[in-house]
Order: C-alpha cells, then structure tokens, then sequence
C-alpha cells in the first residue's frame, strides 16, 4: 500500500498535530509499504519516516487559498463564508483544490509514477481520517482548540527536528560571515492589519533591536510564503544587524540551528514560527504583547511540559515590560546575552 499525506492548513497545526502523528503512523505499516508526504514550503525536514516529499507551494488553488486549521479556504478571516462567495462556491473550490492537489502529486511523484499497479490511499487533513489508531485532520471533541491545551499529545509520536546543513555554505555566502560566529536570530510575525486577529495590540521593537545590535551579531529573517492571508516577517531596511529573506524552511532550520540563541516577535496572534526552535531543541525567547500571552491558543506551560521535549523552551517576554524604559530594556538585553552568550558583549562590524 502506498499511503499519501497531504497536509493543507497552518503551519502551527501541521508541527503540532500532523507531522507527529505520520511519525506514528509509519510505526503499524508493513516494511514494504510507502509513506509520501505532501506539503507546503519544502517541509521535507518534519517527515524523515516518508519515502518521498512533495512540495505543493505551487498548486494554483493551493497558494489562493487561505490555511485555516486543517484546512485551505478561499473566505477572509473576519468574514462568514456566506457573506462573500457563498457555501456552494467554497464547497466547489474545495472540491477543485483536492483534484488540482491529487493531480499535481500523481504528476509529480516518482513513487507513484514508478508504481502504478500498487493501491494508493490518500489522507488528507481536511478530511477527518483515523487509520491504525491514529487520528489525522480535526478532532471532533474540538475542532478549534485541538493544539492548543487539548492537544491529544498521545496521538502524536515528537522527536527533534534536524537540520539540513547543506544549506549552509549557500547562507554564509548571504550573509558574508561564518555561522561558526555567535550570532542572535530574530524573526518577526506580522500579518495584514485589514485582517481581523485575536490581539489588537501591535509590536513597536525597533528599539529592542537597535539596542542589541549595538551589543552582538543579529541576524534579521524575513519570509513570505506567498500564500493568501499567510503571516509574514519583515524588518525595515536600514543598517542594522544582517538580513537574511527566507525562502525555505530548510534555511530558517538551519539558521536556528547555527544561532547561539532566537528572539522571536510576534503580534495579532501567538506565531508558528515560535514552535520550531523548541522543536529543535532551543530556546527561544518571545517577546510579545500581554493580550498574546493571556489568549486561550498560547498555553506555554502546556507546550513546554508535554510537546517541547527535546531540550528547548518558550521563554515568554512581555513587550510592554521589556520596553517600558531604557533600564529595562538594558536588564532584558543583559540577561538575554548573560544567559545564552559565552560573553556578554560580541562587537558587530556591519
């Protein structure tokens, strides 16, 4: 049997509830059975127990669509699908999406290609799908809230995320300096502010990032994926610090593997992008706004006891503590360097 996975929806629910529970997955099947994982991004780095990864970023339906949970949806946010195109319209995009999906991975997979007498299941996470005990797509019991305080960690099988180190004589070249150098990552999540999200409260860090590029080596990491409504990260284009735009999650891994710490931002809603240094087996401190750490969807304590088991944590920083005058910008910038740099000061010639 060849089993196939294609994964729609958020990033946050594909590292929390999706990748993990493949992993698990690839424990009950036969040896001669084929495992291909489908997804966004060249996330091959998540599916070490898959045959073969396809890379579905280009699918045209694909990138129009808006990741929601499990799913691609082709309705904003902040409005009730009828309001816009209608039930029936979205039904029917839906529908063309899953044949544009299932086309373009039968095109584009030698395993399929090399083996077109062998029966193929396909499980994708916008359908609700338990196969040998485990669970794939959305939970009944809670269909909003399943990675979040209700995650069922035991349907999940977690192990570190390794990088992909070939990448990094292609990012060194970028960035013009050796990631053997201590370096701080930051990253940001911004998402369009005509998009309604959980916090109202933006993100003023340009300070906090003047501050400690006057102290150590930052590196600035920007994405965009391209895909509608998807969140982003970007940092104005000033001489500050080393910018680095992101392309692949293959870079943005093995950037956080080589950084002597990560200091994530994020505004409107607890980022993804968070969840990967943990992943890793880094910490990373998050400096947000305090409506994002009082949200129901950032149960840190949940996360750092039952998911992030490999050796990182969330370290959650409030911004408007952090930010509230110099001195406690200086105390945080401190203790920041005090605790994941050898020395407390690196001079940075930029």
């Amino acid at each position: 049997m060849i089993y196939v996975f294609v994964f729609q929806g958020e990033f946050g629910f594909e590292l929390l509830n999706w990748q993990g529970v493949v992993r698990k997955f690839a424990t009950t099947i036969a040896l001669e059975d084929k495992i291909i994982c489908c997804s966004r991004a060249n996330l091959y780095l998540l599916y070490e127990t898959a045959d073969e990864f396809v890379d579905i970023s280009e699918v045209p339906l694909f990138k129009q669509s808006r990741a929601s949970a499990y799913w691609g949806i082709f309705s904003p946010a902040e409005l009730p699908r009828y309001r816009l195109i209608g039930q029936f319209k979205e039904k029917s995009l839906k529908l063309l999406l899953r044949h544009q999906l299932k086309q373009f991975i039968w095109k584009n997979s030698q395993i399929l290609q090399g083996n077109l007498n062998q029966p193929v299941r396909f499980i994708l996470s916008a359908r609700p799908t338990r196969i040998n005990g485990c669970l794939f797509g959305w939970s009944r019991n809670d269909g909003v809230m399943d990675i979040y305080d209700l995650l069922d960690v035991e349907n999940n099988l977690y192990r570190k995320i390794e990088p992909d180190l070939s990448w990094r004589l292609v990012i060194e070249e970028r960035l013009k300096f050796s990631l053997d150098e201590p370096f701080l990552l930051i990253q940001t999540r911004k998402r369009d502010t005509s998009t309604k999200q959980p916090s109202p409260d933006l993100l003023e860090t340009e300070s906090l990032i003047e501050h400690l590029s006057r102290q150590v080596k930052i590196v600035l990491l920007s994405f965009d994926t391209g895909r509608w409504l998807d969140s982003h990260s970007d940092f104005p284009e000033k001489n500050i610090g080393y910018h680095y735009r992101c392309t692949s999650f293959p870079e943005q891994a093995c950037l956080i593997y080589h950084a002597r710490h990560c200091l994530f931002l994020t505004e409107g809603d607890f980022g993804s992008h968070i969840y990967v240094p943990p992943m890793m087996g880094k910490d990373v401190t998050v400096v947000a706004p305090r409506s994002i750490f009082q949200l129901e969807s950032t149960p840190i304590d949940f996360w750092n006891q039952k998911v992030f088991t490999c050796g990182g944590q969330v370290v959650a920083a409030i911004a408007e503590s952090v930010l509230s005058s110099d001195e406690s910008l200086n105390q945080f910038s401190s203790h920041l360097l005090s605790k994941y740099f050898e020395q407390n000061r690196f001079v940075q010639h930029h």
